[in-house]
């Protein structure tokens, strides 16, 4: 006789296939979660600014610990936190360097406390970037401000059109990443505006998949293009009534040297810089060059370009030209007929003239050293008279001569002493007769003689 088994034992069986199976389950999903350690832009904290570059040939960490601090204090802040990945490309070593440097801009405003709670947006896809071969030094592959994502109650604004700045306006696009909040636009603007010295025009933020697209119009505080002249008013059926006399007006200002941001006699320069927007470079760049040349910096524009910065340095001239002559200028004593006269710098100009040099930096067109002689002898109210352009390796110098208008002729030879007056006849003639004592031994009587005229010499006669 077949063994019964009761229904009280098959339920006892079955609860106990269920744990052993839920005891399985939980065993297999422990063994597939791998904690993964953070990496790319989730290491950095909300602010924190992402960096990523590459070390070649090499697997020294410390490649990326030098590269992650210099990349952070080039933003002037510290580094909060770094790592490194080995990797071979094409049998040579190399290292994924990635650090996230401390965001030191203003503090930004706390959302609004939400009624219900609004889900953040999926993380974006992160992709490698390509393995780039360097020679010595580290390169920077991209550089990019990471944003935690918050929810936003503001719709999102229009797309901004191509065309958002005024004419003369200086345009910069800044990209932020996994982030809604446009008020960050409007900081980050502020402080790219900052760097260059003047202040913000207008800006646009435009949503886009996974980032923020921030258009910047920075005010251009030297314009190269004047402002239109006023429409003329329509004519007046009535004559116009006689125009005041007008006072003098002021002579025009001298020409500006090339990129219109130097004054006259500095030194003009540009340089450019690839892979950044960061105008602060161009800040250290331009002081660097001045320094080469024992100057200093006395102004610098930046301006965005679609792949680079163009960075235009104006540097102190330490060897000014010739100040113009005075109005009254004290007469030169003349020279020495025995000695030559002295020479004139730079062996190029007359005697006379007013001699200057000018050095112009990243260039070897002669022509504009012509143009720079010709604005320097009008500010002192003079022309060239002569140039000459010497290309070195570096520079050009050129060496100007300007017209001297305030020379005089030689000054007259002082007047002949006038001649003396006639002879008086009375002051010539003595008298018929002129009588004398004279006494050369004390108690002796005198001696008496007498002067008489002659036709030829007087002679004296003792009595």
């Amino acid at each position: 006789m077949a063994n019964k088994i009761s229904p009280g034992a098959l339920v006892v069986l079955f609860h106990f296939a269920i744990v052993i199976m839920s005891a399985e389950i939980t065993l297999a999903e422990r063994n597939a979660v791998e904690i993964m350690p953070l990496a790319g832009l989730e290491m950095c904290k909300h602010g924190d600014i992402y960096q990523q570059g590459y070390c070649s040939p090499t697997h020294n960490s410390h490649c990326c610990q030098n590269w992650c601090n210099r990349k952070c204090t080039e933003v002037h802040s510290s580094v909060v936190n770094e790592k490194s990945r080995k990797f071979t490309d094409k049998g040579s070593p190399k290292l994924d360097c990635q650090c996230c440097c401390k965001n030191l801009s203003l503090p930004r405003p706390p959302l609004p406390i939400l009624s219900l709670p609004v889900p953040p947006p999926p993380p974006p896809k992160l992709s490698r970037l390509p393995p780039v071969k360097l020679s010595t030094m580290p390169l920077i592959i991209s550089s990019t401000q990471y944003s935690s994502p918050q929810p936003s109650l503001k719709s999102p604004p229009p797309t901004a059109p191509g065309n958002v700045c005024k004419s003369g306006d200086i345009y910069s696009e800044l990209r932020l990443f996994d982030t809604r909040e446009c008020h960050l636009c409007l900081v980050e603007c502020k402080t790219e505006c900052g760097s260059m010295g003047t202040t913000i025009a207008k800006q646009v933020c435009a949503f886009e998949t996974g980032s923020l697209l921030c258009k910047c119009c920075c005010k251009n505080n030297n314009p190269s293009l004047p402002p239109p002249s006023p429409s003329p008013p329509p004519p007046s059926p009535f004559p116009p009534p006689p125009s005041p006399t007008r006072p003098p007006q002021p002579s025009p200002s001298p020409p500006t040297t090339p990129g219109n941001i130097c004054k006259v006699g500095d030194i003009y320069s540009e340089l450019r810089l690839y892979n950044t927007r960061d105008c602060r470079l161009c800040d250290q760049d331009c002081k660097s060059e001045c320094g080469f040349t024992g100057s200093s910096l006395t102004g610098q524009v930046c301006l965005i370009e679609s792949d680079s910065l163009l960075c235009k340095c104006c540097c102190k001239n330490n060897n000014p030209s010739t100040p113009p002559p005075s109005q009254s200028p004290p007469l030169p004593p003349p020279p020495s007929p025995s000695l030559p006269p002295p020479a004139i710098p730079g062996n190029v100009c007359k005697v006379g003239d007013i001699y200057s040099e000018l050095r112009i930096f990243s260039t070897r067109d002669c022509s504009l050293c012509e143009e720079q002689c010709k604005a320097q002898c009008g500010i002192i109210g003079t022309k060239m008279a002569e140039k000459m352009c010497l290309v070195e390796s570096d520079s050009l110098l050129c060496k100007c001569c300007c017209k001297n208008n305030s020379s005089t002729p030689p000054p007259s030879p002082p007047p002949s002493a006038p001649s003396p007056p006639p002879p008086n006849p009375q002051i010539l003639s003595c008298p018929a007769e002129m009588t004398i004592q004279i006494s050369t031994i004390p108690g002796q009587e005198l001696c008496k003689y007498t002067l008489s005229p002659s036709s030829s010499y007087h002679y004296l006669s003792q009595i």
